[in-house]
């Protein structure tokens, strides 16, 4: 049965340069074509411009939490706090709600009688599915405990380090992405050149 990179030589033909090409769309060089289709030639990119967006957003988000006044960094803080805590009771209520669901399921499955010895497997495996997909809400628990334990203060202060850092971590990002770019442009033009000495592309 062909793939798609071996269907238009299986069906149409297709010559060694043609073919290479297409299979050359399988490796990391031509990760930013994915969502071309595979019969186009690996071409050369331009790096990705979403670290240096989002270092963009992140100065412009640094800059706004310093500019604001102790009352309005008081109000932002508790904003945070405010959607942190319920961010955090959803989250534990979802999970009783399912940890809900699996107990009645168990209760369900221990009682079935397999209909045969060769059924009894069925059972088994069901009822580890159940036991493996229970929460432990220790962690949902905990979660909403810290949330309630800390300040509006805290919650401001801790979006203005996460921006902090998070300008640093894009501004290597972008960096990594050039020289990721360099790689994977260097790798298509090789391949060119090996094929025909068509480096241009």
């Amino acid at each position: 049965m062909p793939t798609g990179y071996t269907a238009t030589l299986m069906e149409k033909g297709q010559d060694f340069r043609a073919f290479t090409l297409t299979c050359a769309r399988a490796f990391v060089a031509c990760v930013m074509q994915r969502d071309e289709p595979v019969a186009a030639p690996p071409e050369k990119q331009a790096p990705s411009n979403y670290s240096a967006t989002r270092m963009a957003e992140t100065m412009t988000e640094l800059a706004r939490l310093n500019d604001m006044t102790s009352d309005e960094r008081f109000a932002f803080g508790q904003d945070r706090k405010t959607k942190a805590l319920t961010s955090a009771a959803e989250h534990l209520q979802r999970e009783k709600e399912q940890n809900q669901r699996i107990e009645e399921m168990m209760e369900q499955v221990v009682a079935w009688k397999p209909p045969s010895t060769d059924h009894s497997g069925l059972k088994d495996f069901m009822i580890e599915q159940l036991t493996i997909s229970r929460h432990d809400l220790k962690y949902a628990n905990q979660s909403l405990t810290e949330a309630t334990k800390k300040s509006g203060r805290d919650y401001f202060d801790e979006a203005f380090v996460q921006a902090q850092h998070g300008i640093e971590y894009h501004r290597k990002e972008v960096s990594k992405e050039h020289e990721r770019t360099e790689g994977r442009n260097r790798w298509i033009e090789q391949l060119y050149t090996s094929l025909d000495g068509d480096s241009g592309r």
